[in-house]
């Protein structure tokens, strides 16, 4: 499902992404947070989640911020294989 090369993606095209996907969420009353580690030691390392209010929807699994972009790319356009996220899926 995921046809995006995210590696092969500059720090600015993700950002673009990001930022798209941030909206998209924003729409369904989600948000996304990135990780503020700063070290590629740490776990959460350019890691995000996605909350609903105070409450964790995804991104906690072996470490807080589990999610990658890509992660976060499919969450989103899981409305169009039959999810649940609504309007999200038009990032």
């Amino acid at each position: 499902m995921n046809a995006i090369d995210w590696n092969k993606l500059t720090d600015t095209e993700i950002k673009r992404h990001e930022d798209r996907l941030r909206r998209a969420l924003a729409r369904d009353g989600l948000s996304l947070r990135k990780s503020r580690a700063r070290g590629s030691y740490d776990p959460n390392f350019n890691g995000y989640m996605i909350v609903d209010g105070g409450r964790i929807v995804a991104g906690a699994g072996h470490c807080a911020y589990s999610l990658d972009i890509g992660d976060v790319y499919t969450f989103v356009h899981a409305d169009a294989a039959g999810g649940t996220t609504g309007s999200a899926a038009d990032a």
